[in-house]
């Protein structure tokens, strides 16, 4: 059996490994290898309960008696996931924040060279926050899934456990043995450059104005869903956010759509060729077919041919068995009659 741990990057799942991995023992383990960092750090893993592994045989764990409990960021139309057997706790962060700690991520430890807006846009691995979360919560009303907000494992520690306990255990008793769970402020302290402050709405000192109305603007329905604040904006407004749009280079979201659009017709140019490919091949086909029958006619017509030279010989030949007396009775008539 598989139980999915996911999130958007930077959301809180590795915090839930850690809660899972303290309170109640659990080992994980991730489907992305997590080699720059949980995994080459031992204390890390100690603390998160990973468990190192080049590959998962995902239909071996999922058709087995044992739970096997897996992160993953990759959004649900992957291959991975199975939804009749599998379960899945999805975590979630207001987006900004996420963004933003994915942001520092991307630059610190994965060493690439990307902006803020690349984040918000979701030029980057996994899309973007509102992608990734409105994909998901089609799934959320399902019985085999759970959803848990960064924010209430922050403030709402004890109930946030009480759910968690329920959807894995379907045990609804108080937990009154929770081991100790490292606060968030002692990770960040031990780990800063992977656990990173954890603190709720520290994008409002790092996000610019223009930032914050691209995000909201983009990610509105998403982010009142999940009940997290969001400015309105006016015409007006929207006017400076189609600005904003500009100042933040998004000729870059232009460049995808022309990349996509040429990616399309090259599909489409390369199936219209294979239609041609295969209609010519059809054609030969159907001139083979009629070769084939007409040289089936010419020797149809040749049987017959020779059917009917075959039935005139024997008719000749039977005629003439019956012919054969008639000249003897004849012979020997003429000869009583001398």
């Amino acid at each position: 059996m598989i139980t999915w741990l996911v999130s958007y990057p930077r959301s809180g799942n590795t915090y839930v490994r850690t809660i899972l991995n303290s309170v109640f023992g659990i080992k994980s383990y991730s489907i992305h290898g997590d080699y720059l960092d949980i995994a080459e750090n031992r204390e890390i893993s100690g603390v998160v309960g990973h468990v190192d592994s080049e590959s998962l045989d995902l239909s071996q764990l999922r058709d087995g008696e044992e739970v096997f409990y897996i992160k993953t960021h990759k959004l649900p139309d992957s291959e991975d996931f199975n939804f009749e057997k599998d379960r899945f706790i999805y975590v979630t962060r207001d987006g900004r924040d996420a963004s933003l700690s994915y942001c520092h991520y991307l630059n610190d430890i994965a060493k690439e060279d990307v902006n803020l807006s690349d984040v918000i846009l979701g030029n980057v691995s996994f899309g973007s926050w509102g992608e990734h979360v409105r994909s998901w919560s089609l799934f959320s009303k399902s019985g085999n899934f759970l959803l848990l907000k960064f924010e209430d494992l922050l403030d709402n520690f004890d109930d946030s456990l009480r759910d968690i306990n329920y959807f894995l255990f379907r045990n609804s008793d108080e937990l009154t043995k929770i081991k100790e769970v490292p606060p968030f402020s002692d990770l960040n302290s031990k780990y800063p450059n992977f656990f990173r402050n954890g603190k709720k709405a520290s994008w409002k000192s790092s996000f610019s104005q223009q930032e914050r109305q691209v995000f909201e603007v983009l990610n509105r329905t998403e982010l009142l869903a999940m009940s997290y604040e969001c400015e309105s904006y006016d015409v007006a407004q929207l006017v400076e956010y189609h600005g904003a749009l500009n100042s933040q280079n998004l000729s870059v979201e232009l460049l995808k759509v022309k990349q996509l659009g040429f990616r399309q017709l090259t599909m489409l140019q390369n199936s219209y060729k294979e239609l041609q490919e295969h209609n010519q091949s059809l054609q030969e086909h159907n001139q083979s077919l009629q070769e084939d029958n007409l040289a089936l006619q010419q020797l149809y017509q040749s049987i017959l041919l020779q059917r009917d030279v075959v039935l005139g010989s024997i008719r000749f030949k039977i005629g003439s068995l019956f012919l054969l007396p008639i000249d003897i009775l004849n012979n020997i008539r003429s000869h009583f009659k001398r």
